[in-house]
């Protein structure tokens, strides 16, 4: 911590939403505390979504549909071989 301000790096399991960070920090004389809401987001989500069950032989379609969520990924191309 310096003037302040601290920098921390965490781990954030796989998530989609807003979060909020509460820190609280203590010293001899004093202390204090802040809170903040952040968004945590992937530049891309893909949902999609299979069958539960399949017996050998079945035929299925495998919806995907791309969110493209910055705009450097508006554009882009895929191919999906099985």
């Amino acid at each position: 911590m310096k003037n302040g301000n601290a920098e921390l790096n965490i781990k954030v399991p796989n998530f989609f939403g807003q979060m909020r960070v509460f820190v609280v920090a203590v010293s001899d004389e004093s202390y204090g505390s802040a809170e903040k809401s952040i968004s945590v987001k992937a530049p891309v989500i893909v949902d999609s979504s299979a069958p539960r069950v399949l017996k050998v032989g079945d035929k299925f379609t495998v919806p995907v549909t791309l969110f493209p969520i910055e705009k450097s990924y508006w554009r882009f191309r895929s191919n999906f071989n099985l």
